[in-house]
């Protein structure tokens, strides 16, 4: 059986696309667990519209932690995979079938699946395969160095032994899951794009400020990269190189907010942390010439 969890907050109309999306898979055996992470509208009138005794939903009292209503969602999972769902996002009705065919292969304990990624302006494929440098195996090093590796949760599954948990501590905490399960099991990339992630403005910031979920987020990375390096789970070398790979795109990101001074000291992080990262000397030149 496969578990599904989503976790969501007011986005009722929304909601009623992704649970449609799953009511109507191919694949039959699986329990949907919806955590409704305190909402005000009217969430739980729309799940219960829908009559189908697979569908399990739980009230969780809003913390502004996200990771605690996925854990929640975990602690009620049976199944012996699980697959996330974001609230605003959708599955083809063949995506679970799919999963299985992956999985009938032992050596697979996690699926990142391709997506369509689309807004009311645009949409694009999420993964290009022509930029990926494997498709299976250890990905964890791809992952932290190759921004062409992009995961969604609602594109990430993963064999459960019903241990495996969300960082409480983490507003987020879904990277966290996904990185420790990369360092510790085979995965296996899916290029059919079979799920499509929303953007929109609820997932979109409007405007980039320091304290912005584009500028925090980085410190959920950091806080992951320490636990892997200390559980040796990751090699020193890709500790430093991710490290700097962090702190270059963080300091991109000072920077288009015109935050030079925060910039500056982040490139120089990314330089010393792995000083083979001429990216960051580069920039680092760049800002002494205008000193």
């Amino acid at each position: 059986m496969i578990s599904i969890i989503t976790i969501t907050y007011n986005r009722s109309k929304l909601l009623k696309v992704a649970i449609s999306s799953v009511l109507s898979q191919s694949y039959k055996d699986y329990e949907y667990i919806i955590v409704d992470d305190g909402s005000t509208d009217n969430t739980k009138e729309i799940v219960e519209q829908f009559k189908d005794e697979r569908i399990i939903y739980i009230f969780h009292p809003n913390t502004g932690y996200l990771s605690r209503a996925r854990n929640c969602g975990l602690d009620k999972a049976r199944g012996s995979i699980v697959a996330f769902l974001d609230s605003d996002d959708y599955w083809n009705s063949e995506y679970l079938l799919e999963l299985t065919k992956i999985y009938a292969n032992k050596n697979y304990s996690s699926v990142i699946s391709n997506a369509f990624v689309f807004s009311e302006e645009k949409q694009h494929r999420l993964l290009n395969p022509d930029k990926l440098n494997a498709l299976e195996g250890s990905l964890i090093e791809d992952h932290y160095l190759n921004d062409n590796l992009i995961i969604y949760p609602s594109c990430f599954s993963f064999k459960f032994s019903g241990v495996e948990r969300l960082n409480p501590n983490l507003k987020h905490g879904e990277n966290d899951l996904i990185l420790k399960l990369l360092a510790t099991s085979n995965s296996f990339i899916s290029l059919k794009e079979l799920v499509y992630i929303r953007k929109h403005e609820g997932n979109i910031s409007s405007e980039k400020t320091y304290n912005s979920l584009l500028i925090k987020g980085y410190f959920e990375e950091y806080t992951t990269l320490d636990y892997l390096l200390q559980k040796n789970l990751i090699s020193a070398s890709l500790y430093n190189k991710a490290y700097s790979h962090y702190h270059f795109k963080h300091a991109e990101n000072f920077y288009s907010l015109g935050l030079k001074g925060k910039a500056w000291n982040m490139y120089l992080k990314s330089f010393l942390k792995y000083p083979f990262k001429i990216k960051a000397l580069a920039r680092l030149l760049k800002f002494y010439r205008f000193i």
